[in-house]
């Protein structure tokens, strides 16, 4: 949202400096948990009595904070358990603190338009507060197999961004306490959070295992291909680290190979299709058989990493 949209919708009087500046703050509360005029301060090169006027400020609009622990030196501001954006709407990409810049007016540069999915800000802030403090949420769930959707009850764990959207890792407790991913926006009803804390040890292997992933220009199309990607791309030197919860987002995100089919379409097609392709570290096995349909698991990962490769595929 562009700020003189902002101020025109909510009939504020601020200046677009503080509203960048809010947008900080918010940013911070709904990702970070906290934030501290040091923060702002050092972020917008502010002094502390600005920012520390920015905070009282923000917290007369929206009433959204609470003072962790008053009359210390540093002040840490949380949000409420009921925190919910009014600076940073459905359309904003939230990770950023700054408005969208403009794309450039001149007749020699056009930008593609590129479709926005909708930011599920209320549900974040459910499912933020849940995770924080340990609680079940409930709420209807829309998927593919039940697009009307059904009751879930879920312990969340994590919030994952991928394909644009935003994913919810949790415990499906209406499942034999598998983890899943749920994709926010599919939430059909408001998320409730229960008042009772659950004293629970989940252990997440797949997301506590990093996985070591080497990308490199397709061999298929050549060595002069090779360059050219060079060109194109900054390839990291070093393996790419990725959680194995979130290496089938990580593949199809970077246009790479995220399953075995696709090694079998000709050599022609798949060098057009795939211009670079994902290893498992030094090895020669194609990184999506660690992905979310791959034939290895966590123990396999550790067992390769060893340098037992007995099954692997080459």
């Amino acid at each position: 949202m562009k700020f003189e949209d902002f101020v025109q919708q909510h009939s504020v009087s601020i200046t677009y400096a503080q509203w960048v500046r809010f947008r900080y703050v918010e940013r911070q509360l709904l990702w970070e948990r906290s934030v501290t005029s040091g923060m702002v301060a050092d972020t917008f090169h502010v002094s502390k009595q600005q920012a520390r006027k920015d905070i009282a400020e923000y917290s007369r609009i929206t009433h959204n904070i609470h003072e962790t622990a008053p009359g210390e030196k540093t002040r840490t501001f949380r949000p409420h358990v009921s925190f919910n954006p009014f600076f940073l709407g459905e359309d904003d990409l939230v990770w950023e603190s700054t408005p969208t810049i403009v794309p450039p007016s001149s007749p020699n540069i056009s930008p593609c338009f590129v479709l926005k999915r909708k930011v599920p800000v209320k549900a974040l802030c459910s499912i933020q507060a849940a995770i924080e403090g340990s609680h079940l949420i409930r709420s209807i769930y829309a998927s593919t197999r039940n697009p009307g959707g059904i009751d879930r009850d879920l312990l969340p764990l994590k919030v994952v961004n991928a394909h644009g959207r935003f994913h919810l890792r949790a415990v499906d407790l209406d499942d034999n306490d598998l983890i899943k991913d749920f994709v926010v926006t599919r939430f059909l009803s408001e998320i409730r959070v229960q008042p009772d804390v659950i004293d629970k040890a989940v252990s997440d292997v797949d997301w506590d295992t990093l996985v070591p992933i080497r990308v490199v220009p397709n061999p298929i199309n050549g060595s002069q291909f090779e360059a050219l990607m060079e060109r194109d791309y900054l390839l990291p030197k070093n393996h790419i680290m990725v959680r194995k919860a979130m290496l089938g987002y990580f593949l199809s995100e970077n246009r790479l190979p995220v399953e075995e089919k696709v090694d079998q379409i000709s050599s022609e097609v798949h060098g057009r299709i795939y211009p670079l392709v994902a290893y498992f570290g030094n090895t020669e096995i194609p990184a999506y058989h660690f992905g979310f349909s791959g034939k290895y698991n966590v123990q396999d990962v550790r067992r390769i990493l060893e340098g037992d490769y007995s099954g692997a595929l080459n």
